[in-house]
């Protein structure tokens, strides 16, 4: 396995960038993207976690985009893709989403980067279409076994989100979700309707180890795999395991960074994405 090891000691961050939000239609359903970068650029889909949202890219998007075609995918249920649908939660079905996405935008192959949970659905879409996805980045991501934020089995989990559908349980369910996003350092759990907290906690509930593992088994495309020691929901171990059982994967580990590295750590990330595309 090659591990590079960053220094501590990250380097300023840029100026944000929040292009406007565009829309467009694929298989029916009306997705929310942004986009930047130059028009001939190579291009490279972002895929955020749940919860999450364009937004969480707005530090690393403009350095990227300084190279690359950079468009930032809200996936169903989510900011401005909140009233698509997806036919199930499983990660399949979140993958076939952006196969139609990028097949709306005529992206024959292209480069795919997912943060925390969207690293699962990033990693569907290379293993399922290995043809098509040049790059896979996986940044923070959920791996092939349950991490340390994610204290349940998905079988639990999904018993205890029944419970929401009989009278008189849904009120003190939902009290228990949102309490556990806020332990978990997410900001939206006050603000959410409580059908988009149900939702969320679906797609969590499906994340489906097995799927992963025959996922990472049939990718092709070279990957980088991102890390950060101080992460408390996502540790390293995750990071390395996904590393080695990767045909080409090398992994880039930080001091610090914390989960959301997409943003503490994103002048280096730029840097090591860039050059895994070819554009250093």
């Amino acid at each position: 396995m090659h591990i590079e090891r960053v220094p501590e000691g990250a380097p300023p961050l840029p100026p944000p960038s929040d292009p406007p939000l565009r829309y467009c239609e694929a298989r029916g359903a009306r997705y929310s993207y942004t986009v930047e970068g130059p028009e001939d650029g190579a291009p490279i889909i972002l895929i955020h976690g749940i919860p999450g949202n364009v937004r969480d890219f707005r530090y690393l998007g403009p350095l990227l985009g300084a190279r690359a075609r950079v468009f930032r995918f809200e996936l169903p249920g989510f900011g401005g893709s909140r009233d698509a649908r997806l036919p199930s939660p499983w990660p399949r079905a979140r993958a076939e989403a952006v196969l139609a996405f990028a097949d709306a935008h005529a992206l024959e192959r292209f480069a795919v980067l997912g943060h925390s949970m969207g690293g699962r659905t990033a990693l569907e879409v290379a293993g399922r279409w290995p043809e098509r996805v040049r790059q896979l980045v996986l940044l923070a991501s959920v791996g092939l076994r349950r991490h340390q934020g994610f204290r349940a089995s998905p079988p639990l989990m999904r018993a205890f989100l029944r419970l929401a559908r009989i009278p008189g349980l849904r009120a003190p369910v939902l009290r228990s979700l949102r309490d556990g996003f806020r332990r978990a350092g997410f900001t939206h759990a006050d603000e959410s309707p409580d059908d988009e907290i149900l939702w969320q906690f679906e797609l969590a509930a499906s994340i489906d180890f097995a799927g992963a593992r025959r996922a990472v088994a049939r990718v092709r495309c070279p990957t980088l795999v991102a890390s950060a020691d101080d992460d408390r929901l996502v540790e390293r171990a995750v990071a390395e395991e996904l590393t080695l059982r990767l045909r080409d994967a090398r992994l880039l580990t930080f001091d610090r960074g914390k989960h959301n590295i997409q943003k503490s750590r994103a002048p280096e990330l730029a840097e090591a994405i860039l050059d895994l595309i070819g554009l250093p």
